[in-house]
């Protein structure tokens, strides 16, 4: 059952939460408005159906609209596929919004989950953002026992080798979340190899100066790892 997200008093409240959205704990009015009403339009198409193709997460998975636009056009509308994806989301961000519309009745056949990088961004263990992806998986499974879940590994970030703190926490991520794959109704994608170099090192062409998000050629790699992918998960 949804739970009830109310304007009191000015203010947007959340109602009979056990585990509310981060921006609800420390955000301003304005960015837990912006947040609410970005998951209320998802919920809305959810509503709608006609998603067998449905990727979720954070602020990689929306910039489709943005950097990988014309990545998303030729290689993925023609799928059928949505993307919901808020920015600066966490595991518990994106399992709340699974656990409040935003899968019911999509039909989506696959889920295309990437999240988990702004988890370890906050200082969340390795241990704690596995379980949350997990969390995720399981709450997808639940809702969508007939569909495939994909659980995108973490894409490497940040400078340095593959021997820098991050690097090595993100790698371990990668290491945990390849466990969930049953090779039937949950698989793992592994983009490390994709976007780094023979040395280690990300390479910078596929990223904005940040080193975290996705340039249009960053998300042009995202898809030739994903498509073969997909043609071989999806039923």
């Amino acid at each position: 059952m949804r739970r009830a997200l109310l304007l009191t008093g000015g203010a947007l409240c959340l109602l009979a939460a056990a585990a509310e959205p981060h921006v609800f704990a420390g955000g301003s009015e304005r960015a837990v408005r912006h947040w609410v009403e970005q998951h209320e339009a998802f919920v809305k198409r959810a509503e709608r159906g006609g998603i067998p193709l449905l990727f979720l997460g954070d602020s990689l998975t929306y910039a489709w609209s943005v950097d990988g636009r014309q990545v998303w056009l030729s290689d993925f509308v023609p799928l059928g596929a949505v993307a919901f994806g808020i920015g600066g989301d966490r595991t518990g961000d994106v399992l709340w919004r699974i656990e409040n519309g935003e899968v019911e009745g999509t039909g989506a056949e696959t889920v295309v989950l990437l999240v988990g990088t702004n988890d370890l961004a906050v200082g969340s263990s390795v241990e704690a953002t596995i379980d949350g992806v997990a969390a995720c998986v399981r709450a997808l499974r639940a809702r969508l026992p007939d569909a495939t879940v994909v659980v995108m590994g973490l894409a490497p970030r940040g400078p340095g080798d593959a021997h820098t703190e991050i690097r090595r926490r993100v790698a371990a991520v990668n290491a945990g979340l390849a466990k969930l794959d049953d090779g039937k109704n949950v698989r793992f994608v592994d983009p490390t190899a994709a976007f780094t170099n023979a040395i280690g090192a990300i390479r910078p062409e596929l990223y904005h100066p940040d080193l975290v998000h996705f340039s249009t050629a960053g998300y042009q790699a995202w898809s030739d790892i994903l498509r073969p992918a997909l043609a071989r998960f999806r039923r």
